[in-house]
């Protein structure tokens, strides 16, 4: 019978050992499990935190093509205005030289006379 406990000895041995593993081995998953989802928690995050930021990006540069935008008309009103100015110079020019033109030739008009 000493070979019959032997035996059951070492299965119990091995069961033991099986078991052991086995717990180890879920010890681990356990682990693993946690860490991915910690890993997906945080990815989630950094992912929401990209998403915002992004927003952010873009509001402020649509708020800086607003801006050019309005810098360009400027300009352009700007560029029209001094246009305007330089035709009206040019008119008033023409009309002053049209104006001492005629006093002239009325002043020489009197002088013959």
């Amino acid at each position: 019978m000493s070979d019959g406990s032997n035996l059951a000895e070492q299965i119990a041995e091995v069961r033991r050992l099986l078991e052991v593993g086995f717990t180890e081995t879920k010890g681990q998953l356990a682990l693993l499990i946690l860490r991915t989802e910690t890993g997906e928690q945080r990815h989630a995050e950094l992912a929401d935190s990209v998403a915002t930021q992004f927003r952010e990006v873009r509001a402020e540069l649509d708020k800086h093509a607003e801006r050019i935008a309005d810098g360009e008309k400027e300009r352009a009103a700007a560029a029209a205005l001094v246009e305007w100015s330089k035709r009206k110079a040019v008119w008033i020019s023409i009309g002053i030289s049209i104006a001492l033109a005629v006093i002239g030739w009325g002043l020489q008009y009197l002088g013959r006379g």
